[in-house]
């Protein structure tokens, strides 16, 4: 029963670290396209705004990082908290690092780890350590 939840949580989990390492490559260089095509340049840029998309850069890298962690957790079935944290990470566009796919690989995940069959998994895991 525990291979089984580890092969029911691996997908997932391998798709939230794929969304996580996508989201890592293109915020900074999102910050670089941003200050490289801002009006006049990045000379004519702001300071308020340069700190706007510095902050988001490091919000998604944070965020990443996040998802990474837990989507490791949960294909080892370490702990639940930090898998729900890294779906929940993917699902809110705000801070997921790449939302177009981290809505429905963020989703899948929670419906996996909602299943009876993984929680119990994780559970038994918790206990046994």
């Amino acid at each position: 029963m525990q291979e089984s939840a580890i092969r029911r949580v691996a997908a997932p989990a391998n798709a939230l670290i794929v969304v996580a390492i996508i989201g890592m490559f293109l915020s900074p260089l999102g910050l670089i396209v941003a200050l490289a095509h801002s009006t006049g340049g990045a000379g004519n840029m702001s300071s308020d705004e340069r700190d706007i998309v510095s902050i988001a850069v490091i919000m998604n890298v944070v965020a990443s990082i996040v998802m990474i962690i837990g989507a490791v957790r949960m294909k080892k079935l370490r702990s639940a908290i930090w898998a729900k944290l890294a779906a929940t990470v993917a699902i809110v566009p705000v801070i997921s690092p790449f939302f177009v796919l981290g809505i429905p690989f963020g989703i899948w995940a929670y419906v996996t780890l909602y299943d009876r069959e993984v929680r119990e998994a994780f559970e038994r895991k918790a206990r046994d350590e």
